[in-house]
């Protein structure tokens, strides 16, 4: 196994056959802070020397039943989940019933946990992919987002996005710096509040411009780029031609483009990312769960040399796990960042939850996190499919939503789509499963622009009955949309208020 370029990339990779003790030294550094935080007292840290003793004196946790520590530090209160200060309130890019959680994190959180992830990510990515590099200021970041406006805690405190903290400023590091931070697009107006006026933004200065690389991290977004590009094109051929942005004039007119554009399209019968940006490399994004089947679609769309750098598997309140793409090696646990826990969705019995050394290639199981916010065993709701080993450490795929009242896991519908699609050669745009009644799911589908209507409903339920992982879960309706339906639902809403990074792919949407 080759050892990457960079300090962060090196250690990570050097550790690998060492987790098992990294695990422990971690989850004791965890308990060693908390033993004079409220949350700590309350739990006798004081009297914790094993992972038996954690255990027995911290139950398993979901948001809602840390939700009272939370609120007691939105509040103003000090050392409740951990020592010391608020570094930033940060918003969950989930949801929870509709609503983003709340999650306090100290500055001891980034500099141990989330920069060192990226930093080892990025160091590695940077190697497999040198174009990342020289393409950093030919890019269009739509994760980041500085000046969009944040909502404000009961205490005056901002509450914000990751895309809004500039790790690179707060921690002195340019290394830090997200590639697409510079350019006339990259930084949108305070002033312009709706969320698609936003992006509408980003998309008409960058026209005119070489782009290489879209940084979207949550696939949805890109995969909405082309009906955004559509929906707008007349206008944005206006604006081009004008040299303007609502009304206003900020670029020097370019009639030649705008005219190249509106032939393009009327060529084409719609507008491509491909027309606007004709040189574009590479699409950072994450590539698993439903966008491992759509995104050979949306590929087509930004042009045939267009790859997916695959983005880091993470959740707002911990980093999961890494490419480590010059080393040939996916979805590789973060074994540094936090103490991880894992519970077997496949055993319908009480059990207790399984260290990282102690899952099963093939299985999938839910996430148990120790942070160094002070969420301790706090049960993430996302599944992880274990693909395989890199040392000592597994390799993992995410695999969809722990969701307990499903009949069954979102994996195995996953999986289903995933053999189907591919058995026989389905373009899919997007799909979801919907609860119709108690143990049974409807589905809808969208095929590609050629492929309207050519889903053959008995064979696919005829595939649906055969799957032994399905058996608790009858096949209701089946309805093919049309090939924009996912994305007219995402901008939808966008509209009515979600942040673009909140409107993820559904394997189970909530029911009708």
């Amino acid at each position: 196994m080759g050892i990457g370029h960079g300090q962060h990339y090196a250690q990570f990779i050097g550790g690998l056959d060492t987790a098992t003790r990294t695990q422990d030294e971690v989850l004791s550094r965890l308990v060693e802070r908390g033993r004079n935080t409220a949350f700590g007292r309350e739990h006798g840290f004081e009297d914790i020397n094993s992972l038996a003793d954690f255990r027995r004196r911290v139950p398993l946790r979901r948001y809602e039943d840390l939700r009272p520590y939370v609120d007691r530090i939105v509040a103003g209160e000090r050392d409740v989940l951990f020592p010391g200060d608020v570094f930033r309130f940060i918003s969950s890019s989930g949801s929870t019933a509709g609503k983003a959680k709340v999650l306090p994190l100290p500055r001891a959180y980034f500099a141990e946990a989330f920069n060192p992830f990226y930093l080892t990510y990025l160091e590695g990515t940077m190697r497999a992919h040198p174009g990342l590099m020289v393409s950093r200021d030919l890019t269009i970041n739509f994760k980041w987002d500085p000046l969009r406006d944040t909502s404000v805690l009961t205490g005056g405190m901002p509450h914000v996005g990751l895309s809004q903290v500039n790790l690179a400023n707060e921690f002195g590091s340019e290394a830090l710096l997200e590639p697409g931070t510079k350019g006339p697009w990259a930084t949108v107006p305070a002033g312009i509040a709706a969320d698609l006026e936003r992006l509408y933004f980003r998309i008409r200065m960058a026209a005119g411009h070489d782009i290489r690389q879209l940084v979207g991290i949550n696939p949805a977004i890109l995969a909405a780029v082309p009906q955004l590009l559509e929906d707008n094109a007349e206008r944005l051929c206006a604006d081009i031609a004008a040299g303007t942005f609502a009304g206003h004039s900020i670029t020097t007119p370019d009639p030649a483009l705008a005219a190249q554009l509106a032939a393009r399209r009327a060529a084409r019968g719609r507008l491509l990312p491909m027309d606007v940006w004709p040189h574009v490399e590479r699409l950072i994004c994450w590539d698993e769960g439903i966008a491992g089947v759509y995104l050979p679609q949306v590929l087509a769309d930004y042009g045939a040399d267009a790859v997916v750098v695959p983005a880091p598997l993470a959740a707002s309140e911990v980093p999961l796990a890494l490419h480590l793409l010059p080393d040939g090696l996916r979805g590789v646990m973060a074994y540094n960042a936090a103490f991880f826990e894992f519970i077997d969705v496949q055993d319908g019995t009480t059990q207790t939850p399984l260290r990282l050394d102690e899952l099963r290639e093939g299985a999938s199981y839910a996430v148990v996190a120790t942070q160094a916010g002070g969420f301790c065993r706090y049960v993430l709701g996302d599944l992880l499919e274990v693909t395989g080993h890199a040392g000592a450490v597994p390799t993992v795929a995410y695999a969809g939503r722990l969701t307990p009242t499903a009949s069954v896991p979102e994996s195995a519908l996953l999986r289903f789509i995933r053999r189907f699609s591919t058995g026989h050669d389905l373009r899919v745009r997007n799909f979801t499963f919907v609860p119709a009644a108690p143990g049974v799911l409807d589905l809808l589908i969208a095929c590609d622009h050629a492929q309207a209507g050519i889903v053959c409903e008995a064979t696919l339920r005829q595939a649906y009955a055969a799957d032994a992982a399905l058996v608790g879960a009858a096949l209701g309706e089946v309805r093919q949309v049309p090939p924009d339906h996912f994305t007219r639902q995402w901008c939808d809403r966008v509209a009515a208020g979600l942040r673009p990074p909140q409107v993820k792919d559904r394997i189970v949407s909530p029911a009708r």
